[in-house]
């Protein structure tokens, strides 16, 4: 009987609690960022500073609940996994259950990877890098179990299915619901932050 293969998770009680602190933090550079930018005289220097530092914030958010992966990538027996702000990480290749590609322009600038225990954000060079991703994803679709994307198939010159999607999703039955709640939490406090931060500001 062969061996199951070990994929790298980020425990999810790691990730729930950094992307809680996460948006804690955005939500506490909101306010004073934005009563600075509009109660300054200097508001031509406040105002890009204050965008800059929220941006921060919104990105370091991003990257942990989107289990961003760097350079550190690695791809063993369909394993296909990375280094993370909160630890390695990774997805089964042979279990993909759905691709999305994320874009600029028109191209490719990484891919989302999900399977049924998790989903990984990898960087299109990375994925350019390493072969076996292209030949197992290809092999997931020649199965039936995933459609990828048709700005994915133009990158890798292969005619798309007449029912792929141009970019992708990660649908919601993938999704982690406590991270997508956090997230959402996130976003009201932080626009109600700023609200309030700007009404005073004005007065």
């Amino acid at each position: 009987m062969a061996a199951a293969r070990v994929v790298p998770r980020v425990p999810d009680r790691r990730r729930w609690w950094a992307l809680a602190g996460a948006g804690a933090l955005l939500v506490g550079v909101v306010a004073p960022a934005t009563g600075w930018a509009l109660g300054t005289g200097a508001g031509w220097v406040a105002v890009p500073l204050a965008t800059v530092v929220v941006l921060a914030a919104v990105v370091l958010s991003s990257a942990v609940r989107e289990n961003g992966a760097g350079r550190s990538l690695w791809c063993d027996d369909g394993v296909l996994a990375g280094r993370t702000l909160l630890g390695w990480h990774g997805v089964d290749l042979t279990e993909v259950q759905a691709v999305a590609v994320e874009e600029d322009d028109g191209e490719p600038t990484g891919l989302l990877l999900a399977d049924g225990g998790g989903h990984l954000r990898v960087p299109w060079p990375e994925v350019a890098r390493l072969p076996e991703v292209r030949v197992l994803l290809l092999a997931r679709q020649a199965q039936g179990a995933v459609v990828l994307p048709r700005l994915l198939c133009a990158a890798w010159g292969v005619p798309p299915l007449p029912d792929a999607p141009e970019t992708g999703r990660v649908p919601g039955r993938l999704r982690d619901v406590v991270a997508v709640l956090i997230t959402g939490l996130t976003v009201v406090g932080a626009l109600v932050s700023g609200l309030l931060a700007a009404l005073v500001a004005l007065r």
